[in-house]
């Protein structure tokens, strides 16, 4: 007969998500900042060329608040809790750990995938609005 023994939890996948929504919340709240001056000074809307214009840089503000810092958020918040809800420990699991590793660099990929695209302007706007 085993002895319960108590689960060893880890929370490395736990802390890149919740480095990730600092991260992207920074740099979305910032970009905010940008944008909000640009709406009560119209003149600042050109100072970085056709790159740094309100309508350029208002989706790149949305989706990586949206994106970025809440969806790193609720999955951050996932990795920690679900551990403990689930009692199942990632530490003692090789093939979660690497699935949830797997998870976040592909996470990362694609939002920089995004950002840069929206940046560039490669998204098409009718496409979002229809």
């Amino acid at each position: 007969m085993q002895a319960n023994h108590a689960l060893n939890y880890d929370y490395s996948v736990a802390k890149c998500f919740t480095y990730a929504t600092i991260l992207f919340g920074i740099i979305g709240m910032l970009i905010g900042v940008v944008i909000a001056y640009q709406m009560a000074f119209p003149e600042l809307n050109y100072l970085a060329g056709e790159y740094g214009t309100f309508g350029r840089l208002r989706p790149l503000h949305t989706s990586g608040v949206i994106f970025g810092f809440l969806l790193s958020g609720i999955f951050a918040t996932w990795y920690y809790i679900g551990q403990r809800v689930l009692k199942v420990s990632m530490a003692e699991s090789p093939f979660l750990m690497v699935l949830g590793k797997l998870h976040f660099w592909l996470y990362m990929l694609v939002m920089i995938i995004a950002v840069v695209n929206l940046f560039l302007g490669s998204v098409p706007l009718k496409s979002m609005q229809s």
